[in-house]
């Protein structure tokens, strides 16, 4: 190893990797971001960098050239030890699609206690006779073979097949294992309605921890493993926290339908880090600014109501209630007339990083990852 030796390193991609079919998306597969691409080693003849992974599963390569030298690591992105779910007696799995024509994988905790929950509404519903095939569970989607993302089609977002995003309402678990869509609705796979409340308790007592009731379309959402939607009691959602990069990450593609560049993410990661060093205040001011930087390349001829959909989906990642639409809709109109597009826009900017959710999301960026705990599995009854 040699000093003062300059050092350039890019990250390439792995396409159809991690679940995902390339040529079945739109947009550009997003492979994470290096801290620095550049440096010159030091006296111990080494460069350090940190690599921030994307919210997309797969395998990429970090690249490293030094003079006429070239030497490349692999990196796996994903969740290990993920357990294929193949049909069962007593169920059916569906849901395949070009761009993940396999996503049911599941943590031990989820592979293994699906086929009970099964096997108990049989044994409740049919007894000794065998289930008919039509009325077998059907089991639509877990997570992909690396967990991450699992990215979705959005026709009502102008998103027509899936296009690498994380913002997306739609499949926002579905990332570790631990969630599983089942069929309630339409058949085959059909459950009477009035068999719903007593499959939520049979669900519960053989290993779900969260059962929901979830539409358009309408299905089950079952949570195994303390699966986040399950937490309560002000404890911090993983799926709602944020670091630094996945904060950018987020903003960029909540305003403008893209992810950062290396470039802006490089300028912004230090920015923000820094910022949060200094203390809270120096941080809410950064982030502050962050999302002005962002803004002022929003389109102009874009709608009031998508401009205000972009500022949710930018500030706190998701989409506003009609209720909200509308009230920021009477402050945008109640501005006065004379004023410039995008000072208006920026008007309402400024009043909406007053409000408390705004304060409580970028208050609530930690410096690493967030883990909760599983709780344990309950013992399974008939």
């Amino acid at each position: 190893m040699l000093p003062n030796r300059n050092v350039e390193l890019m990250v390439i991609g792995s396409p159809d990797t991690g679940g995902h079919v390339d040529s079945a998306h739109s947009g550009t597969r997003p492979i994470g971001k290096l801290a620095k691409r550049s440096g010159t080693t030091g006296a111990n003849g080494c460069f350090y960098t940190d690599y921030s992974p994307s919210h997309i599963s797969g395998f990429v390569t970090i690249e490293a050239r030094s003079g006429n030298r070239v030497g490349r690591k692999g990196v796996y992105v994903g969740f290990p030890n993920l357990t294929q779910l193949l049909d069962g007696t007593n169920f059916r799995i569906r849901g395949q699609t070009t761009a993940h024509p396999s996503n049911h994988w599941g943590s031990a905790e989820t592979t293994a206690s699906f086929p009970r929950i099964a096997d108990a509404y049989k044994n409740r519903y049919y007894g000794a006779s065998p289930m008919p095939e039509n009325d077998k569970l059907r089991v639509n989607e877990i997570s992909l073979i690396a967990g991450g993302k699992f990215d979705l089609a959005a026709p009502s977002r102008g998103i027509p097949i899936p296009n690498w995003h994380n913002l997306n309402a739609v499949h926002k678990y579905h990332r570790e294992g631990n969630s599983l869509d089942l069929r309630c609705c339409s058949s085959p796979g059909q459950i009477p309605r009035n068999r719903f409340e007593e499959l939520e308790r049979l669900a519960l007592a053989n290993g779900a921890t969260d059962f929901l009731h979830e539409s358009n379309p309408e299905h089950f959402h079952l949570s195994f493993n303390n699966e986040p939607n399950n937490i309560s009691n002000g404890q911090l959602n993983p799926i709602d926290t944020h670091t630094p990069h996945s904060y950018i990450e987020n903003a960029w593609e909540g305003a403008l339908g893209r992810f950062a560049s290396q470039n802006e993410w490089e300028v912004w990661h230090d920015r923000l880090v820094l910022a949060k060093s200094q203390g809270p205040s120096e941080f809410l001011t950064e982030v502050k600014l962050l999302q002005k930087y962002i803004f002022a390349e929003y389109p102009t001829q874009r709608t009031k109501e998508q401009f205000i959909s972009a500022v949710f989906l930018s500030h706190l990642f998701r989409e506003p209630t009609e209720a909200e639409t509308q009230f920021w809709l009477s402050y945008y109109n109640n501005l006065p007339p004379v004023l410039p597009l995008d000072r208006k826009r920026q008007r309402l900017i400024d009043e909406f990083q007053l409000t408390q959710e705004f304060v409580d999301r970028v208050s609530a960026i930690v410096d690493g990852e967030v883990m909760m705990p599983p709780i344990p599995t309950p013992s399974p009854t008939p």
